[in-house]
């Protein structure tokens, strides 16, 4: 590999980690946030004491 070329597939990793990390952050909240109780979705801790299904 050239060096041109692995500067350029490193340009792309670095905007492609956050960009990643932007969308599925997100959507990973909203899958716990689906599987807490009600108490504990509103509790304010990051992660769900008892997930459930329900």
């Amino acid at each position: 590999m050239t060096n041109r070329k692995l500067l350029s597939e490193a340009k792309l990793w670095l905007v492609a980690i956050p960009v990643l990390l932007w969308t599925l952050i997100p959507i990973y909240h909203i899958f716990l946030f689906s599987i807490s109780t009600k108490d504990s979705a509103f509790s304010g801790t990051l992660w769900p004491d008892k997930p459930t299904l329900h």
